[in-house]
């Protein structure tokens, strides 16, 4: 592959659905990817919120998703990974050499974001905690500290 260059690279993909945010290499940066996905949100509430991407740019699809769950506690995720075929475009650097066609597959991250209902209504319904004093009980005990303390009561006794 020293003798060639790569001229393009396609990606084989479906058409975009109406609540669908695609994060690629035109997507911009994270925080403008949330503002996008919270009007899309508020645009199609019964459908949720799906966000797609591939190769390189899945892990800013999982960070864009872990702050729209920060800022908003009661979306659920639900992931699917799945691989997507992309054909690249190698054209020769020196004479006599054919174009190459390679058609290769790439990771791919498709996530779909839902307000939980049951979360909502928790929510709205907090029961405030009492705390109280005592320690919990059935914990486990430190085993290293007992047995230190035995080790020097012995070694008084032997004294």
């Amino acid at each position: 592959m020293e003798h060639y260059h790569k001229v393009s690279s396609q990606l084989i993909e479906k058409s975009q659905l109406p609540n669908e945010l695609r994060i690629g290499p035109t997507s911009g940066r994270s925080n403008l990817l949330v503002e996008k996905a919270f009007s899309i949100l508020n645009e199609h509430p019964s459908e949720g919120l799906i966000i797609s991407s591939c190769g390189t740019y899945v892990t800013q699809a999982v960070g864009v998703i872990e702050q729209l769950k920060k800022q908003n506690d009661i979306l659920q995720a639900s992931f699917e990974l799945y691989y997507v075929r992309v054909e690249d475009i190698w054209a020769p650097d020196q004479p006599g050499l054919d174009i190459l066609k390679v058609k290769r597959r790439i990771p791919a991250l498709q996530a779909r974001l839902l307000c939980d209902q049951e979360k909502q209504v928790k929510a709205s319904t907090i029961q405030p905690v009492s705390m109280s004093a005592s320690p919990p009980t059935g914990g486990s005990t430190n085993k290293s500290n007992s047995s230190r303390k035995k080790r020097k009561d012995k070694s008084k006794d032997n004294k």
